[in-house]
C-alpha cells in the first residue's frame, strides 16, 4: 500500500513539474518591441557583401566596383516572449547589387522566414528552415503554429522590390526612354543584370549570346535528356554557368515529387506562383535546382523543361533514393 501510494506521489509531483514547464515555455505576445523587427533589418543587411564578378574563371575578382546596395521587405510576422527571451518572426526578401564597368550586378537574393531570438534586445540566435526533406519538419520546429499556417512568399513584394531597385540605378541609363526600359526590363529581371561570377561573352562572339542556346543537356542515371530552357535572365545565367563547367547536382527525394539539391552559387530569381508539372526543372531560392516528377504549386522560378519523358518514365528513371543530376551544354 505505502508503495503504490509513493508511485502516485511521484506522478503527481511530476504531472505538476511538466504543467510548470511547459506554462515557463509558453510564449506570450507582445506588442511594444516593434523597434526589434529594425534590429533585424539591419542584422540581415549587415551580413550582406558582394561577390565579385568574375571576367573568366581564371582571372582575379574585380574589387573595382561602386554603389553595392542591399534593398529589404520584411514580413512582420509577430513578437513573443518566453522565460527571459524574445522572439521575433518574420519573412525576409533580401536581393542586394553593385555596379561595374557601368554594369548592374545581381549579388545575391533570398526570400526564406527567420525566427530571430533576442536577449536584453540583442540578437543571440536565429533559425530558418532547413533544406530540401528537412525542410517541413523543420518549419514545425521552429515556428508555432498560428505563424506557420500563413507562412507564404506572397508576404513579401519581390515587384515593388524591384521597382526600388530600377529607380536606384536608373543613373546608369542616359535617356528618358531608356531609363523607362531598364525600369521595365528590370522588374522581370531580364536586363543587363549579370549574376556573380558569370562571363559576358558578347564582345568575344559577336553576335552569339546566351540567348541562342534554348536547351541543354541533363543527364541521370546514364540516360541523357534534353531540357528546353525558359526565355529568361535566370536560364541564360545558368548557360553562362555552364560555359565554365558542367554542373554536378546530388539531389534527394522531397514531397514524392521532386529531386532537390544544393547549388554552390546563386542565380538570378524570376520568382512567380505556379504549378509545376513532371520534367520542370525549377529554380529554388536561386540556390537550388530541382527537378519534378509530379505537380507542386509555389512561388518558383521555371528554368526548363524535360522533353520526351512521361510522369512515369521520369519517376522510374529519377527512383526513390538520391541520385546525382549532371547538366551541361550540347557540343
Amino acid at each position: 500500500m505505502k508503495r503504490v501510494l509513493k508511485i502516485f506521489i511521484i506522478i503527481i509531483f511530476l504531472s505538476i513539474l511538466i504543467i510548470f514547464i511547459k506554462m515557463n515555455l509558453k510564449e506570450e505576445e507582445v506588442n511594444n518591441k516593434d523597434y526589434l523587427y529594425d534590429k533585424v533589418e539591419e542584422y540581415l543587411i549587415s551580413q550582406e557583401h558582394p561577390h565579385y564578378n568574375l571576367e573568366t574563371k581564371e582571372s582575379k575578382p574585380n574589387y573595382n566596383v561602386s554603389d553595392f546596395k542591399v534593398f529589404t521587405d520584411i514580413a512582420k510576422l509577430g513578437i513573443r516572449e518566453s522565460q527571459n527571451k524574445t522572439n521575433v518572426y518574420v519573412w525576409a526578401l533580401i536581393e542586394s547589387y553593385y555596379v561595374q564597368d557601368g554594369e548592374l550586378i545581381i549579388n545575391s537574393g533570398s526570400s526564406i522566414p527567420y525566427k530571430f531570438i533576442f536577449e536584453n534586445d540583442e540578437i543571440v540566435d536565429y533559425k530558418m528552415p532547413r533544406d530540401g526533406s528537412e525542410y517541413g519538419k523543420s518549419l514545425k520546429e521552429i515556428f508555432p503554429n498560428d505563424i506557420r499556417i500563413k507562412l507564404n512568399e506572397s508576404l513579401v513584394n519581390g515587384q515593388k522590390l524591384r521597382e526600388i531597385v530600377s529607380e536606384h540605378y536608373s543613373y546608369l541609363t542616359n535617356d528618358e526612354e531608356s531609363q523607362e526600359q531598364n525600369k521595365i526590363e528590370t522588374n522581370t529581371m531580364q536586363t543587363e543584370i549579370i549574376p556573380t561570377n558569370t562571363i559576358d561573352n558578347t564582345n568575344e562572339i559577336g553576335e552569339e549570346t546566351s540567348e541562342m542556346i534554348n536547351k541543354i543537356k541533363l543527364e541521370v542515371n546514364g540516360k541523357e535528356l534534353t531540357v528546353n530552357l525558359e526565355d529568361n535572365s535566370s536560364s541564360k545565367a545558368l548557360v553562362e554557368k555552364l560555359k565554365e563547367n558542367d554542373i554536378v547536382i546530388k539531389a534527394h527525394d522531397y514531397g514524392d515529387f521532386e529531386k532537390v539539391g544544393n547549388l554552390d552559387f546563386s542565380l538570378p530569381t524570376n520568382d512567380t506562383k505556379i504549378t509545376t508539372e513532371p520534367g520542370d526543372l525549377i529554380l529554388y531560392q536561386g540556390n537550388q535546382i530541382t527537378l519534378y516528377y509530379d505537380t507542386n504549386t509555389w512561388n518558383f522560378t521555371k528554368l526548363g523543361k524535360v522533353e520526351g519523358l512521361s510522369k512515369e518514365e521520369l519517376k522510374k528513371l529519377l527512383g526513390t533514393s538520391d541520385v546525382t543530376i549532371t547538366l551541361s551544354l550540347f557540343n
